[in-house]
């Protein structure tokens, strides 16, 4: 469980980090406009990431961790996608917008993973 959480955590990671170091190209050339919408279109993603961490404490509440932490990674991946097939600024924007919020689920649902199955590992009274 805690290598495929890793992997999965890794992959988007990597994933986010293409985005922001190819975006400056990918701007002008895709989106066709300038690149100093790179800067509204990396807030839209703050914007969901902020929304998706205040919506996973309702959702978790009615979902599975495991079902968001899935969820999330392949909603990212092909949210990520339509984002590289986009050519329509507003259109970018939105999807930004929404792989931030999957993103942050995705970072949120983690360490309760964790806890729920290496809770002996945790505990206090447990030994090294």
């Amino acid at each position: 469980m805690l290598i495929t959480l890793t992997v999965g955590v890794v992959i988007a990671t990597l994933g986010v980090g293409a985005i922001d170091s190819l975006a400056v190209f990918f701007v002008p050339a895709n989106l066709y406009v300038t690149a100093s919408w790179l800067g509204p279109l990396i807030a839209a993603f703050g914007a969901g990431a902020i929304a998706g961490a205040l919506l996973t404490g309702p959702v978790a509440r009615r979902v599975p961790f495991a079902r968001i932490f899935w969820l999330g990674l392949v909603l990212s991946g092909t949210g990520l996608v339509a984002f590289s097939r986009s050519t329509q600024l507003q259109a970018a924007i939105g999807i930004l917008c929404l792989c931030g919020v999957t993103r942050r689920m995705v970072n949120t649902v983690i360490t309760p993973l964790l806890w729920e199955r290496h809770r002996s590992t945790f505990s206090a009274g447990s030994a090294p």
